[in-house]
């Protein structure tokens, strides 16, 4: 006895019973055109629309058939396009961040150099102020003392001239700074 099939209020099928099951050998092939994918739309690195694309061409009806087939392939090869666009924005962008990378560290270093230029500049300005008075001091007691004694005078000179010359110019700085 055959299943009882549902039905609607009104007591009909709505489900209907097919004429033919299909597996009694009596089918017949296919009208519909096979459908031609032009070559230009398959793109080798494109493997998944490449095998559709295949299977559409051999007329075979696992995708449903005509409509169906060029539907899928439609899909398909949208979605691999709009993949292939975002690794390409995606490797653009990964450059643009390495090139930023790039700059940033130059920067960086850049201002820990003048960090460290004006750190040392703010740390001996007293040092560099000390030897331009003790300088000047210098300079004035030679011309004082070369009266009465001119080889102390030659001497209190060049302190002189060594602090007003390091003052001008800057204590030197170490290789650990």
């Amino acid at each position: 006895m055959a299943p009882e099939q549902p039905t609607n209020p009104d007591n009909q099928p709505i489900v209907p019973r097919p004429e033919s099951s299909g597996s009694d050998g009596k089918q017949r092939e296919s009208s519909a055109h096979p459908v031609e994918i032009p070559q230009s739309l398959i793109d080798p690195d494109m493997p998944m629309v490449k095998h559709v694309a295949g299977i559409a061409e051999s007329n075979s009806r696992a995708l449903g058939g005509g409509t169906q087939t060029a539907l899928v392939l439609g899909m398909l090869y949208q979605l691999q396009h709009e993949l292939t666009e975002s690794k390409r924005e995606s490797r653009e962008r990964g450059l643009k961040v390495d090139e930023l990378n790039t700059r940033l560290t130059t920067t960086l270093v850049s201002e820990a150099s003048l960090k460290a230029q004006v750190r040392f500049e703010r740390d001996h300005r007293n040092t560099r102020a000390l030897l331009l008075t003790i300088g000047g001091a210098s300079f004035a007691m030679a011309i004082e003392v070369l009266k009465v004694e001119p080889s102390l005078a030659v001497g209190l000179g060049l302190i002189a001239v060594v602090c007003f010359v390091c003052g001008w110019i800057g204590v030197p700085r170490s290789k650990s700074e």
